[in-house]
């Protein structure tokens, strides 16, 4: 699910293509909302509406509380599986 999610959003930033990058914010946004990963769903939803018409700082900005976020719920869902692994 997460896994190379924080570089391909990377990438996409890098290449400046406002609807690639609404785009990502729009599969993301889906991805979390499965997942229970609220926050992390309503930034991506910000991202699929407003990437078209933010600057170019702004969007930096943005993505990268998104790319924080990510790596926080990577971690957690690390620690949720190993902790449960543990129990069982």
């Amino acid at each position: 699910m997460l896994p190379g999610k924080r570089q391909q959003l990377e990438r996409t930033f890098e290449t400046d293509e406002r609807e690639t990058i609404s785009r990502f914010g729009h599969s993301m946004k889906s991805i979390c909302r499965m997942n229970g990963l609220h926050e992390l769903a309503e930034l991506t939803a910000e991202l699929e509406v407003s990437a078209k018409d933010l600057n170019k700082q702004d969007l930096e900005d943005l993505i990268k509380v998104i790319q924080r976020e990510i790596k926080d719920a990577e971690i957690n869902l690390t620690k949720l599986v190993q902790t449960h692994s543990l129990t069982v």
